[in-house]
């Protein structure tokens, strides 16, 4: 039995470590507005560290087929745990973040005990499986989704949704002018630094680091100068990439400015050589500003911040039937719960 007396309690549920990231956030203002809210559910050590009582989501957290049936039997003890979980106790809401396969599932348990169920992060429909609006209709009752073009998908098949804008907004911000930037990181004034990203996950990164790491030899070879940087998330073990590193000497952009902002190497295409090709031609001077410019769209259709203050808004009118209006929102997008 979870330890909350009376008062309001969460099911929250991520599995993966950006949904730790934005979940955790979730919880601390949800606690400002809430004091004594319970948590229970699963979720990474963020979550854990704001009060999470429940799974450790580094457990489930899988990308591709085979990395599934490594992880089948523990994806499917966690699914009865947490099942078990919302029959004998009482919640309030169920809050699910991302992580689609899974967190539909319990959709669907939510569902059958009559527990209101908001998806924060929408599963990404637009890009795979359509079919899957109308299920998700059935199972929803509160869709907060993080893109604008969101909004028609899941209206279109009478989905409760709301814009909130990208938690990133508020989360990934620089103070430093690209000067300071450049001498915080060690790069000269004739360096050329290059990013190499190839994911949170540790599936991800045992698919791309090895490609990228060869591409970057091959760029390196062309470009005097170059300056790799490998933004490496906490989930990550060193170890792993240290394998891919110590021989070293798709894509969400485009579809958050519905264009072709950067290229895209897709599956069989992501070999080293095209990888090189690709990054060497986006560092010539017209394609370089145009690639910039598309940054510049992509960051205004984040929203202007203010995200996860929204979503704890939304959670809060539906467990306790109170009503706010949202002002930093744009009038077409401002909607009463």
């Amino acid at each position: 039995m979870n330890p909350h007396s009376n008062g309001k309690s969460i099911f929250i549920v991520s599995g993966e470590e950006s949904g730790d990231l934005h979940g955790a956030a979730l919880m601390k203002s949800l606690k400002r507005m809430i004091p004594g809210l319970y948590f229970s559910g699963m979720g990474g050590t963020r979550m854990k560290d704001e009060g999470l009582f429940g799974l450790d989501s580094r457990e489930v957290s899988v990308v591709g087929i085979v990395e599934v049936l490594n992880k089948l039997l523990k994806i499917l003890k966690s699914m009865r745990a947490l099942k078990g979980d919302l029959r004998t106790d009482h919640f309030d809401a169920v809050v699910l973040i991302d992580f689609p396969d899974f967190n539909l599932r319990l959709a669907k348990e939510a569902k059958r005990l009559g527990i209101p169920v908001i998806y924060y992060i929408s599963p990404q429909v637009w890009a795979w499986r359509k079919g899957r609006l109308a299920k998700i209709a059935r199972l929803v009752d509160k869709m907060l989704v993080v893109f604008p073009f969101e909004v028609s998908l899941y209206r279109q098949v009478g989905v409760d949704v709301e814009y909130v804008g990208h938690p990133l907004a508020d989360i990934v911000k620089c103070d430093l002018a690209a000067a300071e930037a450049r001498t915080s990181l060690s790069i000269g004034p004739n360096e050329t630094a290059i990013a190499l990203l190839p994911g949170s996950r540790t599936g991800e990164v045992k698919k791309l680091l090895g490609p990228m790491v060869k591409a970057a030899g091959l760029i390196s070879l062309k470009l005097k100068g170059a300056r790799f940087l490998l933004p490496a998330a906490g989930s990550i073990e060193d170890k792993l990439l240290q394998k891919y590193l110590k021989s070293a000497g798709a894509g969400l952009p485009n579809i958050v400015a519905e264009r072709k902002v950067v290229p895209e190497l897709i599956q069989d295409e992501a070999t080293p050589e095209k990888t090189a090709g690709e990054v060497l031609s986006m560092l010539e001077g017209s394609k370089r500003d145009a690639i910039l410019e598309g940054y510049d769209e992509i960051k205004r259709n984040l929203g202007r911040g203010g995200a996860t203050e929204r979503v704890a808004k939304s959670i809060y009118n539906t467990i306790t039937n109170l009503h706010f209006l949202d002002y930093n929102t744009s009038p077409d997008m401002v909607r009463k719960t």
